[in-house]
């Protein structure tokens, strides 16, 4: 017993060497395993890819050595995975090492795409073609495409064809190559979507060759195939020309672009959003260029040969020393060997010459660099800062090797001002060529139809004149402006001026093949004057507001009336005339008037136009808006049209509107028809779709009593008696309102429609849904037609009753759905129901009914009665879910026989 007890003392007594002996073991076989960990994961290409599943079995079933495995499909080669080692798992994956995977296209051996890499996971999912492979460590992607891509880690997925690398990658093809951060490769389409900071190269012969091109990208999307790629993001194309010292380096910037190849050379880039593309001047004496736009497509061949630009085009050209010309355009054109400039559409130049500027304007120029010429067409106008303005259809302008304007030859419609202190001079004809001095105009011929015009700059007793010739005119001026010298010859203008009032707006000139004046007795004041024969009467306003319009009254005869002072008080034309107005404000619209015969009237303080009245066939146009009747009263001031007599009608693109009297007020864009209203909608697209009917392309006719139109709004407003329809559908009311923007139609009062369609009791196709209501409402968007106040449905021998309904349509106007609330009642043969509340799904064939209590009978089902109770018409069953007012069992269950032509 002492024995025992000392072996225990003295076992107790070694416990704390033991434990120190476990702890300095536990501690060494920790470092060890943290050791070969750590080897293992400095060794062995780790799987980092998002989608790696997390758990996978670990069981192993088989390993073999120089393991290789093809599969087929229906007797085609799908794939081929080689590899030296295999582990196969109870679970079906495989651990590969050094493994290659061949994709083959239609089960050709020879084209194929390869994937290699040191190690692979692969997870089997589904058919033979459904796999999933995961690659790690020298992840190689060969195309067939001979498109190269190299990274560290690739996520195949076989019933896609993608390959998903999330880090650096290296690729090339050919003479190309570059690196981006994360791709995804589609071996179906054999494209290259690269995710993030993209530097591709291309060089002339191969990679070893000189370099030619740079492209640089947040992202990009190459197609191999197609040769194509894609940039979006901070784009940056570098041209490098090889051809020595007198090739033009160029670069290429945008937000996105599409770059176009030719055997891996770049050949054109299309590039979109804020887009500059630059090149300096060369040796050579070609002058450098940047041009900024929206949008840009540039040709390449070695160097930037020409392109086009669209949309807020901006170009300067300069050589060594600067000698600018900036230009401006909706759109361009260039070609850089030959330095000609193509700009289009809102073109506008500018030429410095020390402290003066002149700037071109037209709606398309052509500008030849080497030639120092710019031809300009379309509203052409050159102006100078010194007030010298040159204006025609067509100018062509001559530089000087310092880009100074020299001449300016102006064709059709030629216009010239020429400004100082105290006088304005303005010469117009059909040609006109100007030459320039010390930035102004030193001397100017103007042949055929040629008039010239002065007047004073201000406020001065100076007599204006104007004088027209149908031959010619040339003009000399001083060095302050002033005009020297001048010749007409040809046909007399009447002009009518009230120089420095004022009180007065506008400006008149009567001009005819004949004019006949008379003048009141002992005065030299006008009382009459005739203008035969082509006569053209002109009212142009003195200031530049934006209520005031140009306006042209042409007709084959003048006879006019005169206030005191030579004011005129009123023109009449015969036979048949036209109006033309020119708003000054370019948001506003031309206007345009015709009749057989007009009268203008003139205020006798302002001697402005106050008012047209047109007769007989009379016809006024804005814009799309038109309006005919047999005599139109236009208001000036308050830009109001009377249309009456004859059958005064109005329309545009979108519809056209008839009524015995319209009144069209233009400033607001509204129109108040009365007296009986008939309209028509060209088709259903030109209500904005806002219309509850689906024919899209055949008509949609409105009547009324009387209607009112917004035009800016785009709604119509019908009263008393309103009817729409199109075809066999309708809307009857007392009130229909259609909203175009908003896409609503709304009738009230005494509503009874037709508008859509709905399955028949049978199953056998679709019958139309005759409403009877207070009010409908028709929201485009929703495609929902909500019926409101005293509601009753029918279709067929079917009959709902209720408070309010919404039926939901599909693009065909059939019922998808259909929600009644509120005294439901529901009657049709061999059927009855009641409730608060009935939901309808037609896909479905069911019914909810709701109520305190619903009620519902079937002469085949029986009857239910509940709070809530749901219907299957397809399985002939119905379910009460609330406490039956009858059983007190709170459930009622009922099947039923399935319709004869129903769906199941």
């Amino acid at each position: 017993m002492e024995q025992k007890k000392k072996a225990n003392y003295g076992f107790r007594a070694s416990i704390p060497t033991i434990l120190r002996f476990t702890g300095i073991v536990g501690t060494l076989v920790a470092l060890g395993a943290l050791a070969i960990g750590f080897y293992v994961a400095t060794t062995k290409p780790e799987f980092r890819s998002g989608e790696f599943p997390a758990e996978l079995s670990e069981k192993v079933v088989g390993v073999i050595d120089g393991y290789e495995r093809k599969e087929t499909e229906n007797g085609i080669l799908k794939y081929s995975i080689r590899a030296s080692v295999a582990k196969t798992f109870d679970d079906n994956h495989q651990e590969l090492e050094k493994v290659r995977l061949k994709v083959y296209k239609d089960g050709d051996s020879a084209d194929f795409d390869q994937i290699s890499s040191d190690k692979a996971v692969y997870i089997p999912k589904g058919s033979v073609n459904d796999y999933q492979v995961f690659f790690a460590g020298n992840v190689v992607i060969n195309t067939a495409t001979e498109l190269k891509i190299e990274t560290d880690q690739v996520n195949y997925k076989s019933i896609k064809g993608l390959a998903l690398a999330e880090e650096e990658v290296n690729f090339e093809r050919g003479n190309m190559s570059g690196t981006a951060f994360g791709a995804m490769v589609d071996l179906n389409e054999r494209t290259l979507e690269l995710s993030k900071d993209v530097d591709i190269s291309t060089f002339v012969g191969s990679l070893d060759g000189a370099q030619a091109n740079h492209l640089k990208a947040g992202r990009a999307f190459f197609e191999a195939e197609e040769e194509l790629i894609s940039l979006f993001g901070g784009v940056f194309v570098s041209v490098k020309p090889v051809g020595g010292q007198k090739s033009q380096p160029g670069e290429i910037r945008a937000l996105t672009a599409r770059v176009y190849l030719t055997e891996q050379e770049i050949r054109k880039v299309i590039a979109n959003g804020d887009v500059v593309i630059k090149q300096l001047p060369s040796g050579n004496g070609s002058r450098g260029v940047v041009a900024k736009s929206s949008r840009a497509e540039v040709l390449i061949d070695g160097a930037m040969k020409s392109g086009d630009l669209f949309d807020g085009v901006m170009i300067e050209t300069f050589d060594q020393k600067g000698n600018p010309i900036k230009s401006r355009s909706d759109s361009a054109s260039f070609e850089r060997d030959t330095s000609r400039y193509e700009l289009k559409d809102r073109v506008e130049i500018a030429m410095k010459e020390a402290s003066d500027l002149s700037t071109a304007r037209a709606a398309y120029a052509i500008y030849l660099e080497k030639a120092g010429t710019i031809t300009l067409t379309g509203g052409a106008e050159i102006q100078q800062q010194n007030a010298g303005l040159v204006r025609g259809d067509q100018i062509i302008a001559t530089l000087s090797p310092q880009n100074v304007l020299t001449s300016a030859t102006a064709k059709q419609n030629a216009f010239l001002r020429q400004k100082n202190i105290t006088r304005v001079t303005e010469a117009q004809s059909n040609s006109m060529k100007a030459w320039f001095s010390s930035g102004k105009i030193s001397k100017a011929h103007a042949r055929g139809g040629s008039r010239v015009d002065v007047f004073p700059s201000a406020k001065s007793s100076y007599s204006r004149f104007r004088l027209s010739a149908p031959g010619g005119l040339d003009m000399t001026f001083g060095n302050a402006g002033d005009i020297r010298t001048f010749a007409t010859i040809g046909r007399t203008t009447l002009h009518l001026d009230p120089g420095s009032d004022p009180k007065a707006r506008s400006r008149k000139t009567l001009t005819a093949d004949q004019v006949n004046t008379s003048f009141s007795p002992n005065t030299n004041q006008l009382s009459a004057a005739e203008a035969i024969g082509k006569a053209v009467l002109v009212v142009d306003p003195k200031s530049a507001t934006a209520g005031n319009y140009h306006s042209t009254v042409k007709a084959p005869r003048f006879d006019c009336g005169f206030y005191a002072e030579n004011v005129v008080k009123h023109c009449t034309s015969t036979r048949r005339s036209r109006l033309f107005r020119k708003p000054l404000d370019k948001k506003k619209d031309d206007q345009y008037l015709e009749a057989d015969k007009l009268d203008s009237f003139f205020d006798e303080n302002t001697r402005d136009v106050t008012r047209y009245v047109a007769t007989g066939k009379a016809k006024f146009k804005e814009a799309d808006r038109n309006g005919i009747a047999e005599r139109l009263d236009f208001s000036v001031s308050d830009q109001k049209v009377e249309l009456r007599g004859g059958q005064p009608t109005v329309w545009d693109s979108k519809s056209r509107a008839k009524a015995p009297s319209i009144d069209w007020d233009i400033r607001s864009e509204k129109s108040v028809l009365a007296g009986g209203v008939s309209t028509t909608y060209f088709n259903q697209r030109k209500t904005g779709d806002s219309a509850p009917f689906k024919e899209e392309n055949a008509p949609v006719y409105v009547t009324a009593e009387a209607a009112r139109f917004d035009h800016k709004e785009m709604s119509a407003v019908y009263t008393g008696n309103a009817r729409a329809w199109q075809e066999k559908s309708y809307v009857k009311g007392n009130k229909i309102l259609i909203e175009e923007k908003a896409g609503r139609f709304y009738a009230e009062g005494d509503v009874n429609s037709m508008v859509y369609s709905g399955p028949k009791s049978d199953g056998k196709g679709e019958e139309p849904v005759f409403v009877t209501s207070v009010s409908m409402l028709y929201l485009r968007d929703k495609r929902q037609v909500r019926y409101e106040k005293n509601v009753d449905m029918r279709q067929g021998k079917a009959r709902v009753t209720s408070d309010a309904a919404d039926v939901f349509l599909n693009e065909n106007n059939s019922v998808i759905e259909t929600i009644v609330t509120g005294g439901v009642r529901i009657s049709e043969p061999g059927r009855k129901a009641s409730g608060d509340y009935v939901r309808h799904r037609v896909d479905e064939d069911t019914i909810e009914l709701r109520g305190r209590p619903a009620t519902f009978s079937d002469t085949e089902m029986g009857s239910s009665t509940g709070k809530l109770i749901n219907v299957d018409l397809k399985k002939k069953r119905s379910v009460n879910s609330g406490r039956s007012t009858n059983t007190g069992t709170g459930r009622t269950r009922t099947v039923y026989k399935v319709r004869k032509g129903r769906n199941n």
